[in-house]
């Protein structure tokens, strides 16, 4: 599943020319222990590295991120 960046609520004010606003919200942060020591290991491995690194991400973060839009959530960053 792809998920836009900019949320269509902020596109639909932004073609309408609101540029001011708000919303409620909460954040959440993940801190995944081990991981820098696991991203400087794999990439001592090059492209094969790359993409093993590329797989666990998706594994840990894809489960959480589709919940998020599932209840009409957005992610800013990792």
């Amino acid at each position: 599943m792809r998920h836009s960046l900019v949320p269509d609520f902020i596109l639909e004010r932004a073609e309408a020319r609101q540029t001011e606003g708000s919303f409620t919200g909460c954040t959440l942060f993940i801190d995944v222990s081990g991981f820098t020591a696991m991203t400087q290991l794999l990439m001592m491995h090059g492209k094969q590295g790359s993409e093993v690194l590329a797989s666990i991400i998706n594994t840990v973060f894809a489960p959480i991120v589709d919940l998020i839009y599932g209840q009409g959530g957005m992610v800013t960053g990792f």
